[in-house]
């Protein structure tokens, strides 16, 4: 004979009925440990990369470094090589200006000369 509640119902319902939530709260566990798992598994590929990563961003950060570095050589040695022969030019006007220009002027064709040599020594380093 089969047991029943107070009301009359029988006792297996309620039973059944619990049991198949549970069944379904079992399952849905069962999705989250999964779902976890996949996480814990993904961070841990993520930590296995990061030593690379590292190299990796070191390694374009000094590459960048490099190509910045000889871009501006570059631009150096341009400029120098394009405000030298002006200077040089200078320098030969000076030199001519000497015999044609009046003593008074020779202190200031004599700073010119000074600026010229100070330039010219800039432009070489």
């Amino acid at each position: 004979m089969r047991r029943t509640q107070e009301h009359g119902a029988p006792l297996a319902d309620p039973l059944h009925a619990r049991q198949s939530a549970l069944e379904a709260e079992n399952a849905a566990l069962r999705q989250r440990q999964v779902l976890l798992e996949n996480a814990i598994a993904r961070y841990a590929e993520l930590v296995a990369l990061a030593p690379t990563a590292d190299v990796v961003n070191t390694a374009h950060t000094t590459e960048t470094a490099e190509t910045a570095d000889l871009a501006e050589s570059r631009l150096r040695s341009e400029i120098s090589h394009e405000l030298r022969q002006p200077l040089s030019a200078l320098a030969i006007y000076a030199s001519v200006l000497k015999s044609h220009v009046a003593p008074a002027g020779q202190p200031l064709l004599a700073q010119i000369k000074t600026c010229l040599t100070t330039l010219s020594a800039l432009l070489a380093k």
